[in-house]
């Protein structure tokens, strides 16, 4: 029905200034843009989901030609329209003519989605150019819009391996982030511990949570700070998502067991918003209590800066009433029973963050006088 061989053009076509539009019966998108500008020029982020979809009349065969680089001027061939993709070193990527599966179907459509490794090299660039059947047209198809997808940062996941009361160090600009704003400092290094928390300026073995020890010791988000044991199951990864503005990391803690498999397995997770020093802790519904040991949740400046060390705050109420906190104010609650082993020994207080969202909005972080703003979500 229809052929599209780079001999042919580069022997009978014309070079025209002019650049090829989507029409309404070639069409193609990514992520939903079309353009203008035409040709499009997309960021494609490697390691997160994308989509194509390639539209025109009902039941229409299509054939999608990529090649590494776009065309400067395109090349006019007639009824099809103009080819803005380089016919030198093009290959096919869809044929519809040999296969049937590509066709827009009843609705006119052809959907597909795709992730691009989190290993795809940067900047890395290929470009696309569709051809769909139309019998309006005067040789019985239609050239889409040509699109130059360029390979951009996105997600990438890092794996941890923790033994029990471990840590590991996580480099903000190594994973392409300049800094973290806390309180009133900036950090470059984090510190993840199978124990639930992330510290700055330093980390350690302790799995005991007390509340002391929570204003007096290192910076610190804890979204369950509790005596875990990676060894016995579970995993711990980052989430860098240089995709994101501003780019964000999550730290995920995935059914991880109580010490010796005492009790639960525990999902949650830890997102910070680099450049303004947001936070999330994420306690999804695999984020039961404790059962074996006290934890705590929170977080806090340490070094025994916080006014009201001791003082509670009852986090899961932010959902009611959010809670503006003084410059390196705390934001700390413990969950147990007096008839747990140990640690706490005084705590009687029901965990209740199971299915919630805890977020530390930051006003001012990484400056003098920097606090934070608690709120709880469902």
């Amino acid at each position: 029905m229809f052929k599209f061989l780079a001999p042919i053009l580069l022997a009978t076509a014309t070079l025209v200034p002019c650049q090829q539009w989507n029409s309404f019966t070639a069409t193609m998108f990514v992520d939903g843009a079309s353009g203008p500008p035409v040709p499009m020029v997309y960021p494609c982020s490697r390691g997160l989901p994308h989509s194509l979809v390639i539209q025109g009349l009902q039941y229409a065969p299509f054939i999608l030609y990529g090649s590494p680089t776009l065309l400067t001027q395109g090349i006019f061939i007639g009824g099809p329209g103009i080819v803005d993709i380089n016919p030198v070193g093009y290959y096919t990527l869809f044929n519809g003519m040999t296969n049937p599966l590509f066709n827009t179907g009843a609705a006119g459509m052809w959907i597909a989605n795709f992730t691009l490794t989190s290993t795809t090299p940067l900047n890395t660039t290929q470009s696309y150019q569709g051809l769909l059947a139309d019998a309006s047209a005067p040789t019985g198809a239609r050239l889409t819009m040509a699109t130059k997808l360029v390979v951009s940062p996105g997600l990438t996941t890092q794996a941890i391996t923790l033994g029990d009361n471990d840590y590991a160090t996580y480099s903000f600009p190594t994973a392409g982030i300049t800094n973290f704003p806390f309180y009133n400092a900036t950090f470059t290094t984090m510190f993840v511990s199978a124990n639930g928390y992330c510290s700055f300026n330093g980390a350690d073995d302790d799995f005991t949570p007390t509340i002391a020890e929570f204003n007096s010791s290192y910076p610190r988000m804890a979204p369950k700070w509790a005596d875990l044991h990676p060894e016995l199951g579970g995993s711990i990864n980052v989430q860098t998502n240089l995709a994101d503005s501003p780019p964000t990391v999550t730290v995920n803690w995935v059914a991880l067991p109580e010490w010796a498999s005492n009790g639960a397995n525990h999902t949650f997770s830890l997102k910070l918003y680099s450049q303004i020093g947001d936070i999330e802790m994420i306690h999804g519904p695999l984020s039961p209590p404790v059962m074996s040991y006290e934890s705590m949740t929170g977080i806090t400046r340490g070094g025994g800066l916080g006014p009201n060390p001791s003082t509670q705050k009852n986090l899961s109420n932010m959902y009611a009433t959010p809670i503006q906190g003084a410059p390196n104010e705390n934001f700390v609650e413990c969950y147990g029973y007096t008839t747990m082993a140990y640690y706490c020994g005084t705590v009687n207080n029901p965990f209740d963050l199971t299915g919630r969202t805890l977020t530390f909005y930051a006003m001012g972080a990484g400056a003098t006088g920097g606090y934070y703003v608690g709120t709880c979500s469902q």
